[in-house]
């Protein structure tokens, strides 16, 4: 096959990977800027190298109860698998974060036409709440966005082409639901969502009831690890650390998932009305279709139903220990991304004949628009000044520790505001990196005798993280016996001597 021909008939694909490279190779260049944050360090403690898979699959079922086991699992087979440094570290969000905007794309072109996906692509890349929250953080959200991604690319498929009983499509569909409900709880609650889109069109009859199997896979699949989380938990789910939203939060976390650019926002919210007006129109003159008319209307139920459970649940049902996180809002990123490209589209559709140019060159200002004017500015600005700004100067620490002569002293101590997972995440990758496991004194701050391992010290570093030992109403350490040399408050770090 000839060079043309290749690219004519691979050429959507040659240009969304083209798209989609611009965010990718970025993301590769500025990671391991910045120090691994507190999440990340405890991460790296529940799948660290000297744990089994049994103890990682134990550790989330009775510990970290809020957080589903799949992407730790593949998380700790490729932190074994890659060379030490951040930079491969996170090589594996980022790539999980590229074949999401891809899929997406291709959701977009499915859903609509080509030049829809080159705007899902091109509003996804520009995106720094991908970058920051996907691609730079070894956490579950980039496979979260990825699953996300391809359920709604089969749920697409299955309501376009009214396959919804068509054996092969719903395996592929249940399967990425499966995924999609390991990933994380918030993947449950799209689920959820999508079966009741699903539901209203069986009500309709323009479905069969064969569409449930998909969703009994993945439900009976998910629920013996639900049943014997909620049996084995050594940690209470009432007892949780956000804070219960207002109202007013509500618009922020749609801001922050299309990452507070306001132009980009008013089309989301322009979008919502004017697909909520077009299906009232379209029911009224018995011309509704399912793709161009309900899959938008699924899109924003799903938004405000994934919304109003976290609202209600974090306010009225527990707000001790609510669920308003917001990262947790990235499971809401490909509804709002394409109901966004789609009123772009429909915009071009309308523009094209005003300015007596194509649609396809209008598309195609649109989308250089979209990269150069948001996409420069979130990269330079949003990505570029938030990883100049540590949020957990795990990595600093260390190198100052590292670099004191007396660290691997007998009579020298590090005393750590960290737990038993974080710490030894911070154990594991940053310091038994540079010396051998052991050699360096390292006290929780939680540790049952840790009064009197600091009495056993000379000097004693004190890594304050977060100011957890100030603030933690049930740690009282008495520091009587030690004269404070040296502080930094940048660094959350303190050295002691003995008087």
């Amino acid at each position: 096959m000839k060079i043309k021909d290749f690219i004519k008939k691979h050429h959507f694909f040659l240009i969304c990977a083209g798209i989609t490279a611009m965010h990718l190779i970025y993301s590769i260049r500025v990671s391991g800027r910045q120090s691994l944050a507190f999440d990340e360090i405890c991460e790296i403690g529940f799948i660290a190298k000297g744990n089994s898979w049994g103890q990682i699959l134990k550790y989330f079922l009775t510990i970290e109860i809020t957080n589903l086991p799949l992407f730790p699992l593949i998380a700790a087979l490729w932190y074994r698998l890659v060379p030490w440094g951040q930079e491969s570290l996170l090589l594996l969000t980022e790539l999980m974060t590229a074949a999401g905007i891809m899929v997406l794309a291709y959701t977009g072109r499915r859903l609509k036409s080509e030049r829809m996906g080159y705007l899902t692509a091109a509003v996804s890349v520009i995106s720094s709440t991908l970058i920051l929250r996907c691609d730079m953080e070894f956490r579950c959200y980039a496979f979260l966005f990825l699953t996300l991604a391809v359920a709604l690319y089969f749920y697409v498929v299955r309501i376009q082409t009214s396959r919804c009983d068509s054996r092969p499509m719903e395996i592929k569909y249940a399967i990425a639901l499966l995924f999609l409900a390991y990933s994380h709880y918030f993947g449950c609650l799209v689920i959820v969502a999508l079966f009741i889109g699903d539901f209203f069109l069986f009500l309709s009859k323009r479905i069969s009831i064969k569409f449930i199997f998909p969703y009994i896979f993945a439900g009976a699949l998910l629920l013996p690890w639900f049943v014997a989380m909620l049996a084995f938990k050594e940690k209470s789910l009432l007892d949780f650390w956000p804070t219960p939203p207002i109202l007013g939060d509500i618009p922020e976390a749609l801001r922050f998932v299309l990452s507070n650019d306001e132009p980009i926002y008013v089309l989301f919210l322009i979008a919502m009305i004017a697909f909520l007006i077009n299906g009232i129109v379209r029911i009224r003159k018995k011309d509704f279709q399912v793709v161009r008319d309900y899959f938008p209307l699924v899109l924003i139920g799903t938004i405000w139903f994934i919304i109003g459970i976290a609202f209600i649940y974090s306010t009225k049902i527990n707000p001790s220990g609510g669920i308003w996180v917001s990262k947790y809002f990235i499971s809401l990123f490909p509804a709002e991304v394409l109901l966004v490209s789609l009123i772009l589209n429909f915009f071009i559709e309308k523009s094209a004949g005003l300015f007596t140019m194509k649609e396809g060159q209008v598309c195609g200002i649109v989308v250089a628009f979209l990269l150069l004017y948001f996409g420069v500015g979130n990269y330079y600005y949003d990505v570029k000044e938030s990883l100049e700004k540590p949020l957990d100067p795990f990595r600093e620490v260390w190198q100052y520790l590292n670099n004191q002569e007396d660290i691997d002293q007998a009579g020298t101590g590090v005393l750590v505001a960290l737990t038993d997972a974080p710490m030894l995440g911070f154990r594991e990758y940053y310091a038994e990196h540079d010396r051998a496991p052991g050699s360096v004194r390292f006290i929780s701050f939680k540790a049952e005798d840790v009064q009197e391992q600091m009495e056993d010290c000379d000097t004693l570093y004190v890594f304050n993280v977060r100011n957890w030992i100030d603030r933690d109403e049930t740690v009282n350490l008495n520091f009587d016996n030690f004269k404070m040399v040296e502080k930094d408050s940048d660094l959350y770090l303190s050295k002691y001597v003995k008087k």
